[in-house]
């Protein structure tokens, strides 16, 4: 049964069904997704998109689908550290921007988080864009391995936490 975890002005974040899992493959599988990725594999195939949707029911993560206009889109997620990825056709369109701050709301109002974490690739410019819209700030580099480019990739380390996020949350 979907859930839905909240909505925005454009967008709904619920729970994956097991039809997600055919755009899943398809938005995952693009490189230019895939690449800015950590833990994902490429190629990327529909068994791995199916395999992933179905382990969310034991996963004790927050792992949403992000719906626009009623059609699914991409993730967001509270794992090992905050992270999303959109599929191609909604890049530039300010969707995770949009997502991001009605989750992180949601991950400090709902959840009673206090501190988030995240990274994101220094060749990709666009994401850390999002996370400074919502409140995240660098507070570090590192490494990581990308699995989908077998290989070290250079990242920036940044955070945030209930305090910057009361102070932002009636401006955004």
């Amino acid at each position: 049964m979907m859930t839905t975890i909240l909505t925005t002005d454009r967008l709904r974040l619920r729970t994956f069904e097991p039809e997600d899992a055919a755009l899943v493959a398809e938005y995952v599988g693009d490189w230019d997704v895939c690449s800015k990725l950590t833990r994902v594999p490429y190629p990327y195939t529909r068994e791995m998109a199916d395999q992933w949707v179905a382990s969310h029911n034991a996963s004790p993560d927050i792992i949403c689908a992000i719906e626009v206009d009623g059609a699914f889109a991409g993730c967001i997620a509270q794992e090992l550290e905050y992270g999303y990825w959109l599929g191609k056709p909604f890049w530039g369109k300010g969707i995770m921007t949009e997502a991001s701050r009605a989750f992180v709301t949601y991950l400090f109002e709902e959840e009673g988080m206090h501190d988030l974490g995240a990274s994101f690739f220094k060749d990709n410019p666009a994401s850390g864009v999002v996370l400074e819209r919502c409140g995240f700030s660098v507070t570090g580099e590192s490494k990581v391995f990308c699995l989908a480019r077998d290989a070290e990739v250079d990242r920036y380390d940044v955070t945030t936490n209930r305090h910057v996020w009361e102070d932002l949350k009636d401006n955004w």
